[in-house]
Parts: C-alpha cells; sequence; structure tokens
C-alpha cells in the first residue's frame, strides 16, 4: 500500500469517537493517523491511529495488556469499516516525533544516547522477561518514540513474536 491509499482516510470518523485528521506515517502493517478523541463538539484528546489490514487479535490483545514506561500506551483496539475496507485499528498514545526524525537531523549527543539506550534496554528486558518471552519483530528506528522527555518503544502488538516451544513465529 502507497500514500495515496492510506491519505483517503484522512478525515474519515472512527466509530464516531476518533477523527483522522492527517496521515503521519504508513508502513508494512498499516498506516497511522493523528486523530482527535472526540465526544460531543469537544476534544478529549489528541491520539495516534493505527489502521491495520491483516493482524491477528492475539497480537493485539497481547499488546494491550503491556505496560512499561518506555512502551508507547495502547488504549483500545477494535474493528471497523471505513470506505468500504475492514481494518483493525489501535488507538495509541501520541509521540512528539521518532529517533528516525532525529537521526535525519544529525548525530545525537552521547547523553542522549545513553538515555536511549537505557530505555530500550529496560523496555527489552521487561518484554522477555518471565512469562511474557516476547521479541519486537522490528526494531529500528522509525518505531523508537519521543513522548515528552522520554523514549518508548513502539509498533508493538503487530510486531511482537511470542515464544512458542523455543521459537519465535
Amino acid at each position: 500500500m502507497d500514500a495515496s491509499f492510506w491519505k483517503r482516510f484522512e478525515g474519515q470518523w472512527i466509530d464516531r469517537v476518533y477523527y483522522l485528521e492527517r496521515l503521519l506515517g504508513f508502513g508494512a502493517f498499516g498506516g497511522v493517523f493523528l486523530a482527535n478523541h472526540v465526544s460531543g463538539k469537544e476534544i478529549l484528546r489528541t491520539v495516534a491511529v493505527k489502521l491495520m489490514l491483516e493482524v491477528r487479535m492475539e497480537e493485539l490483545k497481547q499488546g494491550l495488556n503491556l505496560s512499561h514506561p518506555n512502551l508507547i500506551r495502547c488504549f483500545d483496539a477494535r474493528e471497523v469499516r471505513l470506505l468500504d475496507s475492514a481494518f483493525q485499528y489501535l488507538i495509541m498514545e501520541l509521540a512528539d516525533g521518532t529517533l528516525d526524525d532525529q537521526l535525519k537531523s544529525g548525530p545525537i549527543s552521547a547523553e542522549a544516547a545513553l538515555d536511549l539506550g537505557r530505555s530500550l534496554a529496560s523496555v527489552l528486558a521487561h518484554l522477555a522477561s518471565g512469562e511474557r518471552r516476547i521479541a519486537h519483530r522490528d526494531l529500528k528506528p522509525a518505531n523508537v518514540m519521543r513522548v515528552g522527555d522520554c523514549w518508548k518503544l513502539s509498533d508493538g502488538g503487530s510486531n511482537f513474536g511470542f515464544r512458542c516451544a523455543g521459537e519465535f513465529r
């Protein structure tokens, strides 16, 4: 899918609650939109909405139930039909930008790199520990987000691999 496919959903409503303002980006698993969470005529908050064409619901549920200070928060997951296309969607915390964006502006400082490394190590250890035994299958600068002064890992629900019988799938 290219940008023109995803851009046609700008200005659409999801469940009369989320208004898709503009496309922020897209990839193999879907398109991410800046959206307003609306009640009546009031904007309650601004969120990110990820529309996905093909997702295993078990992975979405797992992503919704994970919590860590360095994971982008997922608030809800549902199904919707927009412009004759069926999607699963995630309502997520909106980030200020990505590591990819920052690196395009030049190298980050040693202090920022140390902070980034600690944040990613913390969340990856959390995902892999205990009974979770989860690996992120698409760790890259575009999936590392900046929210305020905190680095957070995103693109979870559709990109987490679950360990089964010693193998990741």
